[in-house]
């Protein structure tokens, strides 16, 4: 509690920081990724999570559809029943087989994952979903993302 207020609900009863090794999913296959880095980082404070990932492939693997990476708690619920969404963001990527001008994330509710979307050649165009086909076998990435945890 601060400044001397006694209320339970105002106590900040939970912080924790800690690494965890986050991974690359795909919708389907999902095999042989062969990674040269793997960390994750992460600060939780009472509900909020703070999380940092690096993440560089040597191989893709085989797969299709919308690419994920892990996260270290699942996503909340809201409180009032309404669905959430947390949005992050890719400060560096390299190594593409395909020319995209910014990737960002979405954390939906109920899931330990998030979704990467990309915004495709070198214009600021609408977001669409960035699947397994926008991989190189060298890809590197570097994510921040805040949500919201159970």
């Amino acid at each position: 509690t601060f400044n001397g207020d006694t209320a339970a609900a105002n106590a900040l009863d939970d912080y924790e920081e800690g690494t965890y090794t986050p991974s690359f999913g795909y919708n389907s296959d999902d095999g042989n990724k062969v990674y040269s880095t793997q960390k994750g980082s992460y600060t939780k404070i009472g509900r909020i999570v703070i999380v940092n990932i690096c993440v560089i492939l040597t191989n893709r693997g085989t797969g299709s559809g919308q690419v994920t990476v892990s996260l270290p708690f699942a996503v909340a619920d809201a409180l009032d029943g309404t669905s959430i969404e947390a949005n992050g963001m890719c400060g560096f990527f390299s190594g593409l087989s395909s020319s995209v001008s910014t990737i960002n994330l979405l954390a939906s509710q109920s899931t330990s994952n998030a979704s990467l979307h990309g915004c495709l050649g070198t214009q600021a165009a609408a977001s669409s979903s960035f699947t397994y086909a926008f991989l190189g076998n060298a890809s590197s990435f570097r994510f921040s993302l805040v949500y919201p945890s159970t």
